[in-house]
């Protein structure tokens, strides 16, 4: 209830909160401009041991693609991301971008479920890896910005579709 993911309603019957559009938008261009700005620090200040972080998850992410399982590309792009964030090393960015991710995935609704989309998540895993190895921090910011923007363009469509059939 003090994240704002359930209601207690009569009764004391809990339900799930329903983030609206105008709630979707927020969090999206925040985490947009967020993302982009830890991408570029960690482009900037990743060491070492971030970088061997940042392997092994893709790694992971790589055979949840070779097997289909989706979920498991889902949990492990999370953490791919929390790593990428880790890396800018900004305690307190972290922990703001940390904050909406969970606001966003503790809902359950996934953008994995869209044709197609996992092959795009992979690639931007693997995209802004290489940008962060190479120290091209605009490509960094560039790429998980355009992420962020294509997930927000995926879960703007479902949450339409999902109205337009009620």
């Amino acid at each position: 209830q003090a994240e704002d993911l359930v209601e207690i309603g009569v009764n004391n019957t809990l339900t799930v909160t329903v983030i609206s559009e105008k709630q979707l938008l927020e969090i999206y261009y925040t985490r947009e401009a967020l993302e982009g700005m830890a991408a570029r620090l960690a482009a900037d200040n990743a060491g070492q041991l971030d970088l061997v972080q940042l392997r092994a998850v893709l790694h992971d992410i790589e055979d949840a693609f070779a097997k289909s399982d989706r979920n498991r590309i889902r949990d492990y792009t999370g953490e791919f991301q929390l790593a990428v964030f880790k890396a800018a090393h900004n305690d307190f960015l972290y922990d703001l971008l940390k904050s909406l991710q969970e606001k966003i995935r503790n809902h359950r609704v996934t953008t994995m479920s869209v044709s197609g989309r996992d092959e795009e998540v992979l690639r931007f895993c693997r995209e802004v890896l290489r940008a962060i190895e190479t120290r091209d921090s605009d490509a960094a910011e560039r790429i998980a910005r355009t992420n962020r923007r294509r997930t927000l363009e995926l879960r703007l469509q479902m949450m339409r579709n999902a109205t337009a059939t009620q």
